[in-house]
């Protein structure tokens, strides 16, 4: 039993591997007590409109209309296009327009009344690959990516984006805002959707490939070095004489890797032990215009970010800052969405577990009794400490599965844990698996006697000698987690 609880205490350390933080990467923040702080943080960058102008027609009822706009520069079948603000905002899309040789003009299915001189705006021509709701896909994130926080070349001191490392992901927050305050700003009650993506570009059978259900769904980075980070806010209201700013703050904490906190509790297993904008005064600005001037329009913002810890747990928070009137210090901090947390561990090779038989092992001992050679059955239940191998390796911190078979070998968790020990494979879910095995049990053999032959202590002893039989057994492979829980609650 000590032999067990020395080399579960040897292990442990040493597995402890890609925790170092790096001193030298300026974006790494990093405290001594194993914490990264990285924020994101300043005013976005308005994306370009394709489409700037008035819709020149007014729009009595809802219906379909023939529209005569300003300008009809961007403007085509398809296109989408955010008329007026407020609560008469509303995105159209173009359904067709006029041949050159008529006047120019677009249809459109209108479900709101408009004036002549609303604003008509198109979407920005480097976020056309989000539809209005905030969706984004998979296959258009790299282009969504180079056109925004990735766009060449970089200016001196930024990091670069090497969407191409294995150990490279992005992380993408785009929020849709609905109709505005009365004031104008924007009005967190109104956020239509807040979505949030993950990407890796690339992928193999080792590390996973990565697709549209990872992208959308997963909250997993696998050993992530490098975060791409971009936020993309659709139909924003933007103060001219306020500037807009936002602040995402990543906290990134120093994490025990999931095999790893597994070998420290088999060793315990073993050894029981709303307030949005602020009002502004209205003040005179360039131009003769007064504030608060208000535009709609999409943003972005993001930045390069280089993890001080690739084994690590990272939570997203977001926050729209609004100056109130007075020092910085003054703005107003309002969450965006809910905290995004996320898991950074990459897939593993090896893990521990405790292997339960689901049939009792016989070792067969001989005693000598009234000075006879007696042999003696002990049926016992052990349980076994595992040790699990995988190829390729997977992923310990999440719940998902393979069934891929993979070689389990351990020692008996008993007062002499070399007495017993078995190989052999297991095949399951995360949960809990089935495993098949040979046990390896240390059984006395003799040599010149045989059950039924007289002889004294002596004799029995000198006749003994030791070797391991294998028996075949079958049982439960179960977590560390797991079972550590069952056997508190049956010592309970």
């Amino acid at each position: 039993m000590r032999f067990l609880v020395f080399v579960l205490a040897a292990l442990s350390p040493m597995f402890v591997f890609g925790q170092t933080a790096s001193s030298t990467n300026p974006t790494t923040n990093v405290s001594q007590s194993g914490q990264q702080i990285a924020n994101v943080e300043g005013t976005p960058n308005v994306a370009p409109q394709v489409v700037n102008t008035a819709l020149g027609t007014q729009v009595t009822a809802p219906g379909i209309v023939t529209v005569t706009p300003g300008s009809m520069t961007g403007i085509a079948p398809g296109t989408e296009l955010i008329v007026g603000s407020g609560a008469s905002q509303e995105l159209i899309t173009v359904s067709s327009t006029s041949p050159p040789d008529k006047p120019a003009q677009f249809l459109a299915l209108f479900t709101k009344p408009h004036a002549g001189t609303d604003s008509l705006v198109g979407r920005p021509s480097d976020l056309t690959s989000i539809d209005a709701e905030g969706n984004l896909t998979f296959g258009t994130t790299e282009q969504l990516l180079e056109s925004t926080v990735c766009k060449s070349p970089q200016p001196p001191g930024v990091a670069d984006c090497n969407l191409d490392a294995n150990d490279t992901y992005a992380i993408i927050h785009v929020l849709a805002w609905g109709p505005s305050a009365t004031d104008g700003s924007n009005d967190i009650k109104s956020i239509r959707s807040t979505n949030w993506y993950v990407y890796r570009k690339h992928g193999n059978a080792w590390i996973g490939y990565w697709n549209q259900a990872d992208f959308s769904g997963n909250s997993r980075l696998y050993g992530a070095a490098t975060i791409v980070f971009l936020y993309v806010e659709l139909n924003a209201s933007i103060d001219l004489c306020d500037p807009y700013q936002v602040r995402y703050q990543l906290t990134i904490s120093k994490r025990v890797p999931t095999n790893v906190q597994a070998v420290q509790q088999l060793a315990q297993i073993i050894v029981p032990s709303d307030a949005g904008a602020a009002k502004r005064a209205a003040k005179a600005v360039p131009g003769g215009a007064t504030c608060p001037t208000i535009i709609h329009t999409n943003v972005w913002g993001g930045k390069v970010l280089k993890i001080g810890y690739k084994t690590s747990d990272i939570k997203i928070d977001s926050y729209q800052l609004t100056k109130a009137n007075g020092p910085m210090s003054a703005r107003v901090s309002t969450p965006l969405s809910a905290s995004l947390p996320l898991i950074n561990e990459k897939k593993q090779w090896w893990d521990v577990s405790v292997a339960v038989p689901v049939k009792s092992v016989n070792a067969l001992q001989y005693v000598s009794s009234n000075d006879t050679v007696v042999p003696t059955k002990i049926a016992k239940q052990n349980l076994f400490a595992i040790a699990d191998f995988y190829l390729p390796p997977i992923d310990l911190a999440g719940t998902t599965y393979s069934m891929i078979p993979h070689p389990i070998a351990g020692v008996s968790m008993a007062s002499q844990p070399l007495h017993s020990f078995i190989v052999g494979g297991a095949i399951g879910l995360h949960f809990a698996e089935v495993f098949v095995a040979s046990d390896w049990v240390k059984q006395q053999s003799l040599t010149g006697l045989s059950s039924g032959s007289p002889a004294t202590q002596q004799q029995l002893s000198a006749a003994t000698s030791y070797k391991y039989k294998a028996q075949f057994v079958v049982g439960i492979n179960l977590p560390v987690k797991a079972a550590y829980s069952a056997l508190q609650k049956t010592t309970k």
